[in-house]
């Protein structure tokens, strides 16, 4: 039997502490769309189901006991991060969803001149990489028009192609990522792989719920 709405938030508060568990109505009603539905946004209409709770992920601990709490319990789970994206995909149209948000897991873990490689968690926005890149005299090469709000986990997920002229065939997301680190239920195994163009092939989050919680970029 399905668990009701408030016995999943008291179990997520369990898991992760009710500081984590945000239950606030007008936080919901946002967290129930992305950038699609912008405009019902603007004169507060929202028509979809909005989700049982948002999870302020912390760790790569608390990431894989909720997605093994959401798995046994056949929870739906929207993973989010800096909520740029325009196509609806982050939309909760699920009854009781949890939005699974990872921004706060925001460390740029390394940045290797001697390899032209930078990982950095979920959370981090491109453009806080790209910052720090610059300081060094580098750069991602993937510049899309939403860089101060595209966090790393959404843009892999989402396959990001970059919009503004700087963005060239070379410099599509699916082109730079060298190594990718997620957590899939019913596994606490950590994912890792290491390939030209991984994500073409393991990125995207449509047909299960996955949450990357750090790339590496070459």
């Amino acid at each position: 039997m399905s668990l009701s709405r408030a016995a999943i938030v008291d179990q997520l508060k369990e898991i992760v502490g009710a500081d984590r568990v945000i239950t606030d109505e007008t936080v919901l009603k946002k967290n129930s769309i992305d950038r699609f539905r912008k405009f019902p946004d603007i004169h507060g209409i929202y028509t979809l189901p909005i989700p049982a709770a948002v999870v302020k992920l912390g760790s790569t601990e608390q990431v894989s006991r909720v997605l093994n709490f959401m798995n046994a319990h056949k929870i739906n789970g929207v993973p989010r991060t800096g909520a740029s994206a325009t196509e609806g995909g982050l939309e909760t149209v699920v009854e009781n969803s949890v939005v699974l948000d990872g921004s706060a897991m925001n460390q740029i873990i390394n940045i290797d001149i001697e390899n032209m490689q930078a990982t950095a968690q979920c959370g981090v926005p491109l453009e806080v990489l790209e910052n720090a890149l610059r300081e060094k005299g580098y750069t991602t090469g993937h510049s899309p028009q939403s860089k101060p709000l595209a966090q790393m986990g959404g843009l892999v997920a989402t396959r990001s192609i970059g919009h503004s002229p700087h963005s060239t065939a070379q410099s599509k997301i699916w082109s730079l990522v060298w190594k990718q680190y997620w957590l899939m239920a019913p596994s606490h195994a950590l994912k890792t792989c290491h390939a030209a163009r991984l994500a073409r092939t393991f990125a995207t989050s449509s047909s299960v719920t996955k949450v990357h919680f750090a790339i590496s970029l070459k």
